[in-house]
């Protein structure tokens, strides 16, 4: 099942309630996972995505953080849509003075992101470094933390290249 932006965030909860926590989860996946597959994702399915899974944030947030830092990793021409669902999801929980899981979202990326330099997956560390810097973007994260990350970034490789030239 997918989701198609129908608004029908209520609908869709409702259906997936009776199947039990392990097809809650897969139900999100889905949710996430599919973000993006129609032509052109509107502001408005990002509103009924966000408002569809924004009441199992609180249970599920590992969960749903994984499948959207998985969707990230695996579609990074989306980042902009997942990015702009966690804003959404963040704004939301500001809201209701929980934002818990933008928190722990952006902790998980952090390690991921420091696993990808240490292991030297460049390429994951880009993509990654990306959605943070659109997370930024959408106010999850401050300028200036991304320009902190950036200026250390910048340290070390001044360090490495001393360190080469010695």
């Amino acid at each position: 099942r997918s989701y198609n932006g129908d608004g029908g965030g209520r609908r869709k909860r409702a259906r997936y309630d009776d199947e039990g926590e392990e097809g809650i989860e897969v139900s999100l996946h889905n949710l996430i996972l599919h973000l993006g597959d129609s032509h052109a994702t509107s502001t408005q399915d990002l509103e009924d995505l966000a408002r569809a899974i924004q009441d199992d944030v609180a249970v599920y947030s590992e969960e749903i953080t994984e499948s959207l830092l998985q969707c990230v990793y695996h579609f990074p021409h989306r980042s902009s849509l997942y990015a702009t669902l966690v804003g959404l999801l963040h704004v939301r929980a500001e809201r209701s003075s929980s934002s818990s899981f933008s928190k722990y979202l952006v902790k998980c990326l952090m390690a991921d992101f420091e696993r990808s330099v240490e292991d030297f997956d460049f390429s994951a560390a880009v993509v990654q470094l990306r959605f943070l810097s659109l997370l930024a973007s959408v106010f999850v994260l401050s300028l200036s933390d991304i320009l902190t990350l950036f200026h250390k970034l910048l340290d070390v490789a001044e360090e490495g290249e001393e360190i080469c030239s010695d």
